[in-house]
């Protein structure tokens, strides 16, 4: 099995038809998350991809996205509730 990386995700995209565009892209590789937030598991390939794909997606004058990759020296702070992550050995559809 291929070593994953866990990754936060988040953008601020204006227009709805490109959020909706890339929200699609990474709910393939979402294990959670939000609206524009998303929690992935994701391989080197992967991860790679989606540098490929999602900057031609985006209007470099106006919208952001950030990919924050976790590691074991990551503070991190829940505050809140929200829907539980799937573990990072669960399987996933990607289309």
């Amino acid at each position: 099995m291929p070593h994953r990386t866990p990754y936060l995700i988040a953008y601020d995209i204006s227009n709805t038809r490109t959020q909706a565009r890339v929200r699609r892209i990474l709910q393939g590789y979402a294990t959670g998350g939000q609206q524009s937030f998303f929690h992935c598991w994701l391989t080197q390939a992967e991860y790679h991809r989606l540098l490929y794909i999602l900057p031609p997606q985006l209007d470099p004058t106006t919208d952001r996205l950030h990919i924050f990759r976790v590691t074991e020296q990551t503070e991190t702070r829940l505050l809140g509730k929200a829907k539980t992550a799937l573990a990072a050995d669960a399987p996933l559809l990607i289309t």
